[in-house]
């Protein structure tokens, strides 16, 4: 039997247990959620197979790619797409898009757009959708208020407008109810693009997607493959 020593000591080791899982709950816990949620998702540009959809300023084959850094030409306007996996369940309020670098010769984001919509509304432009805006600085914001949960895959499209050529830091925010997030890619402007891009698709080892150097505005894309 245990004596009042033993209880004793039992009834300290019990409190210090609670008060552990207190401090673990109340502040530890929130702590490293929040800091998780400064880079909540993991992003890539998607491309898609030429049979799904014709990308005309890059080579595409039958498979789905992804790359961290998008080779796009100069002076143009073109449709890309980022997708992200949320690595944890958090509430998005807002996403903002922008490209670091020279203001008068980064990439702008004009309009938004879902790709794989059939039957709803699928382009939104600012000035003209309250959910869009651009401010000063030339970030495109985009309102949408909806959940991310974990390992899920999200795609949001936009239409770029490129200027001088560079390698432009791309960033990706994340509105949440709780602290602002970030993930970070790359575009890369090239007058006559010819940087071919790693793919990070996993099993697609050795694999590059190529840019298509001749590509025009008007201009078709026939099919490619990848090298």
């Amino acid at each position: 039997m245990f004596g009042d020593g033993n209880w004793a000591i039992v009834g300290a080791l019990a409190s210090i247990a609670v008060l552990t899982l207190y401090v673990c709950a109340e502040f530890i816990r929130p702590h490293i959620r929040r800091y998780r949620l400064k880079n909540p998702c993991k992003a890539r540009f998607p491309i898609r197979p030429l049979s799904e959809e014709n990308i005309s300023y890059l080579i595409q084959d039958e498979e789905t790619h992804s790359v961290e850094e998008l080779v796009l030409p100069s002076n143009s306007e073109v449709e890309i797409e980022l997708g992200f996996f949320a690595k944890l369940s958090f509430y998005n309020t807002d996403i903002i898009f922008q490209c670091e670098g020279d203001p008068d010769q980064r990439p702008i984001a004009i309009e938004r757009f879902q790709r794989l919509v059939k039957i709803g509304k699928k382009r939104w432009k600012p000035g003209k959708d309250e959910s869009e805006s651009i401010d000063i600085h030339g970030s495109y914001h985009c309102r949408l208020d909806r959940a991310r949960n974990t390992g899920t895959h999200f795609v949001i499209g936009f239409k770029i407008k490129t200027r001088g050529p560079g390698r432009y830091k791309t960033k990706l925010y994340f509105l949440t109810t709780e602290v602002e997030g970030n993930s970070t890619l790359s575009i890369r402007v090239e007058d006559r693009p010819h940087t071919r891009m790693r793919c990070r698709t996993k099993g697609h080892h050795g694999c590059f997607v190529r840019p298509n150097s001749g590509w025009r505005a008007d201009q078709s894309q026939k099919k490619g493959r990848r090298k």
